[in-house]
């Protein structure tokens, strides 16, 4: 995109700031004067543009995701249902294996998994896992308050664009 670059360009920056003291605080006057003086804001309109095609395939490809990962939760459950058919088949016929030219097919037990729920404040401790976890609501408040909390500070994010349509 030859349009962020001419944005770069030193000269044309330098040429704005020369421009903004000439006009001051009026901004249609300056936006105006640069526009005939560069191309700098045919490239920031070119670049506007660019970015609304961007945020617009973001939401089309976000959306594509979301219908892919429906589908793939279809195949999963079709698959499973296959499986389960299978293994109700096969028990009812009294076969552990079945080799088949599409590959060879085993009935075997699940693994032993942990059923039921269980109260953590009534369990023995040797059974209950506690996590420790930062709060940084309270470190941000408390930096906020001006406490020193070791390790951290407050910073400002990276400035941001916004473009109101």
């Amino acid at each position: 995109m030859n349009a962020l670059a001419d944005l770069k360009d030193p000269h044309v920056a330098e040429l704005a700031r020369q421009i903004r003291d000439l006009c001051g605080d009026d901004d249609l006057t300056f936006i105006d004067t640069l526009d005939g003086a560069s191309n700098a804001v045919e490239a920031a309109r070119e670049v506007v543009r660019f970015i609304a095609a961007a945020e617009a395939m973001e939401e089309a490809a976000r959306a594509l995701s979301d219908r892919y990962k429906a589908r793939a939760q279809d195949f999963a459950s079709r698959q499973e249902r296959a499986r389960n058919a299978l293994v109700q088949f096969m028990g009812e016929i009294g076969e552990k294996t079945m080799v088949l030219p599409e590959g060879t097919i085993t009935r075997k037990l699940g693994s032993v998994k942990l059923v039921g729920e269980g109260d953590p404040n009534t369990m023995p401790a040797e059974f209950v896992r506690t996590k420790l976890e930062l709060d940084k609501t309270q470190i941000k408040r408390a930096l906020e308050q001006g406490v020193d909390v070791p390790g951290f500070s407050l910073s400002n994010g990276a400035e941001t664009l916004a473009i109101r349509k």
